[in-house]
């Protein structure tokens, strides 16, 4: 089977490129990009997602709505991910699967680090993510689950909410270890 070559494209300064230079081809002739249905960017054709609909605010909007609104889990992912790429639909499970089975746990840990005050609603969801992303999922660096999600939280709540969480973050981090090993120890009855 014969590959097809690719297709020719001109530049439009071609003063600025090389022989060897070639862009690449547009994802629709005409230059908008293709949207889901209900409004959501799709996968573009190189595999990267609109940058103003990441997956972790899926998660977050998932959590709320299981959390808030008591629904169930697979049901309210399978509405949310309509038009996604299945290492997001599968990232999006796990993420959230795992909120909801350690939930308990995360919540602990939130209340034990959050320095006498106690974050709710969107900042506490926002913290029980990242501290998902911090003690069980080892392919993601710590570091960057912090970075990520001050970024946000500075975005949407400003700048002292977004100070607190880096200082509850930054002490998770530091005492991974500790929380690690606690979680591995057997309880007595």
């Amino acid at each position: 089977m014969k590959e097809k070559p690719a297709p020719k494209i001109t530049l439009r300064d071609p003063s600025r490129a090389s022989e060897k230079t070639q862009a690449k081809p547009a994802i629709k002739r005409s230059g908008k990009p293709i949207v889901h249905p209900k409004g959501r960017p799709t996968t573009s054709a190189n595999g990267k997602r609109d940058q103003n609909f990441p997956p972790r605010e899926t998660a977050l909007k998932v959590i709320a709505r299981v959390i808030q609104d008591r629904l169930a889990l697979d049901e309210v992912l399978h509405e949310e991910t309509r038009g996604m790429s299945a290492r997001e639909i599968a990232w999006l499970w796990e993420v959230t699967s795992g909120v909801c089975r350690a939930r308990g746990f995360l919540e602990h840990v939130i209340d034990s680090l959050a320095l006498g005050k106690s974050p709710t609603g969107k900042l506490r969801r926002r913290l029980m993510l990242a501290f998902y992303g911090i003690f069980f999922q080892d392919s993601i660096a710590p570091e960057r689950v912090v970075d990520e999600t001050v970024e946000s939280i500075k975005r949407d709540e400003g700048e002292a909410i977004a100070r607190f969480a880096n200082a509850v973050l930054r002490k998770a981090v530091s005492s991974q270890t500790d929380w690690k090993t606690w979680l591995k120890t057997p309880t007595q009855k």
